[in-house]
């Protein structure tokens, strides 16, 4: 039996016992390491440890098989921070923006360097979970929204705070009834706001969009 059969079927032992201890072994190959983290009969306590352990960062989160993996690979910030890494574990999650995906995407490094990448049309599912998810932290919301592909005629961004709709508004919303509805009910002037970003879609369908003396009087001031 060769020494890396051996390996393969002792590979919880060898492990712990040897590939831990080795002091020298925090830069692993990023193969190496996939393989190991793919590896089947290896646990998941072991992998954990591993990823712990190395300074190794994962450059593609879809070449690793389970998602317990890819989630410890993000809190840990041992994956490249991208959008394709960050859609990779938005589809493995369900299309679920989660706790985990909230932590990494809060990383003010993390979040600093995906707001230097655009988004792609692909990717609207994630971009409109994004924009309204409201457990991302203000700091990161207004990096990240730089990054977004579209602009949205329609978002359910009423439990959203002042903070991140004020730049909703001033990036990614249309001047359409149903932003506009949503911004008068719940968010004081910002409606008017977003009738500022395109006074002629405003006053070509004016009878759509419903407003009082105190509206008016603040579109003729602006």
């Amino acid at each position: 039996k060769s020494l890396i059969d051996y390996i393969n079927s002792n590979i919880n032992t060898y492990v712990d016992n040897v590939y831990l201890k080795l002091e020298e072994n925090n830069f692993e190959d990023e193969i190496s390491l996939t393989d190991l983290l793919n590896h089947e009969i290896l646990s998941s306590k072991s992998k954990i440890k591993i990823i712990q352990k190395v300074e190794t960062k994962v450059s593609e989160l879809k070449n690793i098989n389970e998602l317990e993996v890819k989630t410890q690979l993000l809190i840990n910030k041992k994956v490249i921070p991208n959008w394709n890494n960050v859609i990779d574990y938005f589809v493995a999650s369900e299309d679920t923006i989660n706790e985990n995906l909230i932590q990494f995407l809060n990383f003010e490094d993390v979040n600093e360097e995906l707001s230097k990448e655009s988004l792609e049309e692909d990717h609207i599912a994630f971009e409109k979970s994004m924009l309204i998810c409201s457990e991302i932290s203000d700091e990161a919301y207004l990096k990240l929204i730089n990054s977004c592909f579209f602009v949205h005629n329609q978002l359910k961004f009423e439990n959203l705070n002042e903070n991140k709709v004020v730049n909703l508004v001033d990036k990614t919303l249309t001047t359409t009834k149903s932003n506009y509805d949503i911004l008068r009910e719940n968010f004081a002037d910002n409606h008017i706001t977003l009738i500022e970003k395109d006074f002629n879609r405003f006053f070509g369908k004016i009878e759509d969009f419903e407003t009082d003396a105190d509206d008016i009087l603040m579109i003729l001031q602006s």
